[in-house]
């Protein structure tokens, strides 16, 4: 705007000099001292503008690019608070997943993963794992909290307040785009892992019956006699595998989507391993 005052000033003054010049007496000298008044209050007019306009804009100051807004779905219920930004706990994540600090990403795995690994085997794991220094992960998003289910080793879980984020994430081995789901457990963001065998279940035996095992497990040993057989309990694909507890040979293999029996005609000590099953019972024909 005073750019534009100092354009028509320098039009306007020459035009009033020269009207000046060339006229005379009383009419002409008020005529020219009428263009001067013109000219003194468009001036004044501008520069009121101006002052107007740089009072509104500090000084010094820049343009500020806005962060992206992220996108959070619908929360189901929040329990707990964070204590931590999603930000920093994905900052001691990857520093930790670059040395291979074991102990605190077994302290940050999800507490029920734990209890179906067992911690030393979820620790054991993740240290095999190894480091890897060329980690990196970028956040593209962020949405939730929500439930969340998966099926890890045939077991149907469902987490509460977890966080889907949208990576991309670059390792050793290339660069990807994968989810990454953490939940927040008292307060602070938990990751998930597969940590490898899960624990026996803690199934009691029913009385009259050779062995109970539930869930995707191991059975302990049991001895049956020449004649047995196991019930199955299933609404999904189950499998199961009979297996002779001196050598780990296998005895009988069998799967199916509905509940099904494997009928057993040894005798000896055996032991089974089922995937994905509701629950499976040896019991005594």
């Amino acid at each position: 705007m005073r750019g534009l005052g100092h354009r028509i000033l320098l039009v306007a003054l020459p035009l009033a000099l020269t009207v000046a010049g060339c006229s005379s007496g009383d009419d002409n000298a008020a005529e020219v001292e009428a263009l001067r008044a013109q000219v003194a209050e468009l001036k004044t007019q501008l520069d009121a503008a101006t002052s107007t306009t740089a009072a509104s804009q500090p000084s010094g100051s820049t343009t500020t690019t806005m962060p992206v807004e992220v996108a959070t779905a619908a929360t189901t219920s929040t329990t707990t608070s964070p204590t931590e930004t999603v930000e920093g706990f994905v900052a001691d994540y990857v520093a930790a997943l670059q040395i291979d600090d074991y102990v605190y990403l077994t302290q940050r795995l999800h507490p029920r993963l734990k209890e179906t690994y067992g911690e030393d085997q979820c620790r054991d794991s993740i240290e095999a794992a190894g480091a890897d220094p060329a980690y990196m992960i970028e956040v593209e998003s962020v949405t939730g909290p929500s439930e969340w289910s998966i099926r890890i080793d045939g077991i149907d879980y469902t987490f509460e307040d977890v966080y889907t984020l949208g990576t991309r994430t670059t390792t050793s081995s290339g660069t990807t785009s994968p989810d990454l789901h953490v939940a927040l457990v008292d307060g602070r963001f938990h990751w998930f892992t597969d940590c490898g065998e899960p624990l026996p279940a803690d199934v009691a035996v029913p009385a009259g019956s050779l062995t109970s095992i539930g869930g995707d497990t191991t059975s302990s040993a049991f001895d049956a006699p020449g004649s047995w057989r196991i019930e199955v309990r299933t609404s999904d694909f189950c499998g199961v595998m009979v297996k002779r507890d001196d050598d780990g040979s296998s005895v009988e293999l069998k799967s199916g989507e509905s509940d099904f029996v494997i009928q057993i005609r040894e005798s000896g000590r055996f032991y089974i391993e089922t995937t994905g099953c509701e629950s499976a019972l040896a019991l005594v024909n």
